[in-house]
């Protein structure tokens, strides 16, 4: 009796989990629950049991990438099946605590390896989990879908899952698993379609169609190959901490953003059809290295050789390794350019090197070379609105806000994804630039259709902007405070935390806060890193550490000035900073550094309410 009660009812062999609530459940195939594990406060979103033991390499190989064994996943091949995962969601749902760090992926939803008996293997966030770290956003991600696939009859399932970046640029992830095997895809943007091509004893290729929100907001798509090897990690260029290897059978092909697929041949013919809708054309992707663009029964042929794209691609990361991480922009420009002079016939393609070597031009200050670039973007291909919002940008910098928003009024209105916002770009922009001009009310108006539109979340963010050039610091702090505690509409946490610790310098409030947010950027944002330096000092010369402040405020100052001359962002909030260098200088005893910052305040921007205190400053002095 006890044998037949362990062979059937009582048997510990695990046959399938279930997640409830907080809890995973593994049970027999009897359907009694065998064990049990509690993951609160996290709710379990899934969980998958591997019940093969299966790996994507030849027996013959003996572990062919060495550090898979090394990493989180490479501990399933240790374990024999039934393994099970447990994807759990994060109680927060996205919300950093206001004293994590913008580094920290306390706040990520996590993975869990569990072993035939229930037993905790080990746990991690996916960020950990699948390397997703290559573009400088925070680190917290969502499980966006699952799927198990079955090419052949008979044959071992795939499981397909996409990770995405719940906020800002949606950075994303491809995780493909075969049995205890995993490889992953990281792309700058959200992954839109993933086919499998082929899935057989030599490996596993995907057909894989996605956004790269850094390169120009182009579609972009690849095979990518997991043949022969197990634990294959790779990142779509741009990527700020990778080195790029394409194979010529493994490189990108780009096109517009508004584009799907009709039709798949690529297995037998080599080719692929995809639709842009703006355009009513279509568009074909061949293996070879052939693009061919039919509108209105024309067709127009592109043929660029595997090998040059591979140079263009390879030269457009350290590109921005060099332009964002390393801050050389001359080294930079002098990638851009022997990019943009490679023979590539894509005109989609080309049309994106231009405007990288615009934007390192413009970075550099050369305005005049850069509007040349961003006119060549444009020449070959009309619709990339990067290159038309750089192109106001450029007049904002020579000419000022009033001139950019009349060329936008003039020339650019048609532009449909500033920012990669879609519509609600223009109107972010539109109120910057008029909050630049001084007018105020206009930009609230364009800041109102962004929050009563598609982004309500964005209210309070976009209320305290308004705020801080206004002078009401105290209200800017509480609309952040409470943008703070939400999902932070479109708008990245990093961006968030920058504006809430202005305003805490400005209302001189919580100053221990206010330096640990402002140090906390400086390690860890590429993007908002420089433009905390010049708060740094103020908070050191208030602090009385006067040699320090000294040493640092006239390098961090003449820093941001070089790069306000070609950043917008920078640039748009230099009032800020020249105000801040100017009381510094005060607080130092240098009168004529302090003249010096209160006249830049006035030049960046003479109608907010820290430049009425700079007049008078200057009046004073």
């Amino acid at each position: 009796a006890a044998a037949a009660y362990f062979a059937t009812y009582g048997s510990r062999q695990i046959h399938g989990v279930e997640a409830a609530g907080t809890e995973v459940r593994g049970s027999n195939r009897f359907g009694r629950t065998v064990w049990r594990r509690d993951f609160a406060p996290f709710r379990v979103h899934m969980a998958h049991i591997i019940h093969t033991p299966g790996s994507w390499y030849r027996p013959d190989q003996q572990n062919p990438v060495k550090h898979v064994n090394d990493n989180f996943l490479g501990q399933l091949q240790h374990h024999q099946p039934p393994v099970t995962l447990a994807f759990l969601s994060h109680p927060a749902k996205g919300v950093l605590a206001r004293n994590d760090s913008v580094n920290s992926d306390r706040c990520d939803n996590q993975m869990a390896i569990l072993d035939p008996n229930g037993k905790l293997l080990d746990r991690r966030s996916y960020s950990e989990s699948f390397g997703l770290r290559a573009y400088d956003f925070a680190p917290v991600f969502n499980m966006n879908s699952f799927r198990e696939v079955e090419i052949e009859k008979g044959g071992e399932k795939l499981v397909l899952f996409q990770l995405q970046n719940f906020q800002g640029m949606y950075p994303s992830a491809l995780v493909i698993g075969k049995g205890t095997s995993y490889s992953v895809l990281c792309s700058p943007g959200v992954i839109l379609d993933a086919r499998v091509l082929r899935n057989d004893s030599q490996g596993i290729s995907m057909l894989v169609l996605a956004a790269n929100n850094l390169f120009s907001h182009m579609n972009y798509l690849t095979e990518w190959n997991c043949s022969p090897l197990a634990g294959r990690h790779t990142e779509i260029f741009p990527a700020y901490f990778a080195n790029h290897n394409y194979t010529t059978e493994e490189f990108p092909v780009f096109f517009p953003r508004i584009s799907g697929i009709i039709e798949n041949h690529w297995l037998k013919e080599g080719r692929v059809v995809l639709f842009d809708t703006e355009e009513g054309r279509t568009i074909t992707v061949f293996r070879d290295g052939k693009l061919q663009v039919t509108r209105d029964g024309k067709v127009q042929n592109y043929r660029d050789l595997p090998a040059v794209l591979v140079e263009a691609y390879g030269l457009v990361n350290e590109c921005f390794q060099q332009k964002d991480v390393r801050r050389n922009s001359q080294k930079a420009l002098e990638l851009a350019k022997e990019a943009a002079a490679l023979p590539v016939q894509n005109p989609f393609l080309r049309s994106a090197l231009f405007c990288l070597r615009g934007e390192c031009e413009a970075r550099l200050g050369r305005n005049a070379e850069s509007r040349k670039s961003f006119n060549q973007a444009l020449y070959h291909f009309p619709r990339n609105n990067d290159a038309m919002k750089r192109l106001l940008e450029v007049e904002f910098f020579e000419k000022g806000a009033p001139a950019a928003i009349a060329l936008f009024e003039r020339s650019f209105s048609q532009g449909k994804n500033f920012f990669g916002l879609g519509d609600t770009g223009n109107y972010l922009f539109l109120g910057y630039a008029h909050l630049a001009a001084g007018q105020a009310e206009k930009a609230r108006e364009y800041f109102e259709k962004i929050y009563q539109g598609h982004f309500p979340d964005s209210r309070e963010t976009l209320q305290s902007i308004l705020e801080l050039f206004a002078g009401n610091y105290d209200l800017a702090v509480s609309h952040l405070a409470l943008a703070e505690s939400k999902v932070p509409g479109f708008f990245d946490i990093r961006e968030l935390r920058l504006l809430l610790a202005r305003s805490l310098v400005l209302a001189g409030r919580d100053p221990v806060r206010g330096r640990w947010i402002l140090e906390d950027l400086a390690k860890y944002s590429l993007r908002q890193g420089h433009m905390t330096e010049v708060s740094l000092c103020l908070l050191l010369a208030r602090d009385g550490k006067t040699q320090e402040a000294r040493e640092r405020i006239g390098p961090a100052f003449a820093a941001l000035k070089k790069i306000a001359a070609g950043d917008f962002e920078t640039r748009l909030w230099l009032w800020y900073d020249a105000f801040l260098y100017a009381r510094t200088m005060e607080i130092l005893g240098d009168r004529s550094g302090a003249r010096e910052g209160y006249r830049a305040c006035l030049e960046a921007n003479p109608h907010t309410a820290l430049a009425a205190e700079a007049r008078q400053a200057l009046a004073r002095l």
